[in-house]
């Protein structure tokens, strides 16, 4: 039984049902025992940590192909001499490493700050050594608005915890942490103790469909604030947001919430604070908060379309050309990136500008929606 396993029971016990974003964020937030603040959670499977592997962890391209992107946008903004580059929730720091990289080639590094946004002290430790340029941050309140910024984001939004709700005869119930007689925790769907946020979430996140008894209908209060706060600073000092997550680009039902260790599915309730717990992201919600808020942009396109679009498949063919040793281990990683039965389909592109921004290189055309699922 881990400190947070046994924290957890105490609060039911004292206090009674622990709503499901409660508990994921004492999970993975934790000061003293939180997933994201005690692990290393990338790479292979180690003593702290080792759980799964990103886009950047898989391949340099996917961060070149990010950093000539930003290249690119600098050059259609018309070369500013001051841009400011974040990102949020960098991990070891490997995509901003490889950006920054591909940044040195180019006279867009004398004009870029990189921003590094990150609660983990254990991560930060690290992008320091990969990246020993960056500013970093605990929140983007603090991120620079003396300039225009690029902020982009690499499966960020799917750790952020979330509320699920059940229609019922009767209304809504939402999802809780209950402690069974026997001593178990376990799941449970409960009349919720917040009724109007169930009725008006539980309605709003399906878009007003019709739903049947039994479904599940997730949201996440964090994404929603924080894609809030990236929109406000957007209109306010102009820019851009690009993130890559796994998820749908339309409303939806379905239970979501996945808890992954040493490269294996588990039980969000099994060795709770040593497991990443995620779900799946809602881009349908996080695109009409840009609606709301004014800006351009919005749509999803799967990773793999996006990468492809953007050159992904010369850059192999350059890597290849300049080192043939590697030919077999370049095209498994580029079809890692992009193969629809791999990453290629299950993760999503998602962008979003300021009215006064260039158009976004990948997303050009008009038929970014028919790539949604």
């Amino acid at each position: 039984m881990t400190p947070l396993d046994q924290f957890i029971r105490a609060q039911i016990k004292a206090t009674g049902p622990m709503r499901l974003d409660t508990f994921m964020k004492v999970a993975l937030s934790d000061p003293q025992h939180g997933y994201y603040t005690t692990r290393q959670p990338l790479g292979a499977p180690h003593e702290r940590g080792g759980d799964f592997t990103t886009a950047p962890e898989i391949s340099q391209m996917f961060g070149d192909m990010i950093g000539l992107w930003i290249v690119d946008l600098w050059q259609r903004m018309g070369s500013p001499k001051s841009l400011h580059l974040a990102e949020l929730g960098p991990g070891r720091g490997t995509l901003a490493r490889d950006i920054n990289r591909i940044l040195q080639k180019h006279a867009a590094c004398d004009a870029i700050k990189t921003h590094l946004v990150e609660i983990s002290p254990t991560l930060t430790q690290l992008q320091k050594t990969n990246c020993p340029n960056a500013e970093h941050h605990l929140s983007i309140e603090s991120l620079p608005e003396d300039a225009p910024i690029i902020i982009f984001a690499n499966e960020f939004f799917d750790a952020l915890p979330i509320r699920q709700f059940k229609k019922h005869r009767i209304g809504w119930r939402e999802c809780y942490v209950i402690l069974e007689s026997d001593g178990a925790l376990s799941f449970q769907f409960l009349p919720s103790q917040d009724k109007p946020y169930a009725q008006a979430h539980g309605q709003q996140e399906t878009h007003n469909q019709t739903n049947s008894n039994d479904d599940i209908v997730e949201t996440c209060p964090g994404a929603q604030t924080i894609m809030g706060h990236l929109c406000e600073r957007l209109n306010k000092q102009s820019g851009s947001f690009l993130t890559f997550d796994y998820g749908s680009g339309e409303h939806g039902t379905g239970d979501t919430l996945q808890a992954m260790r040493a490269h294996q599915y588990t039980s969000p309730l099994n060795d709770i604070g040593l497991c990443d717990l995620t779900s799946h992201v809602n881009f349908a919600t996080l695109s009409a908060i840009a609606r709301k808020h004014g800006l351009r942009g919005g749509h999803t396109i799967k990773q793999g379309d996006f990468l492809q679009r953007i050159g992904i498949n010369q850059r192999a063919q350059n890597l290849m050309s300049a080192n043939p040793a590697r030919i077999a281990q370049t095209q498994a990683e580029r079809d890692r990136l992009i193969a629809p039965d791999q990453m290629g389909a299950l993760f999503k592109a998602f962008a979003i500008a300021s009215q006064n921004m260039p158009l976004l290189a990948g997303f050009e055309t008009n038929h970014d929606t028919q790539s949604q699922t």
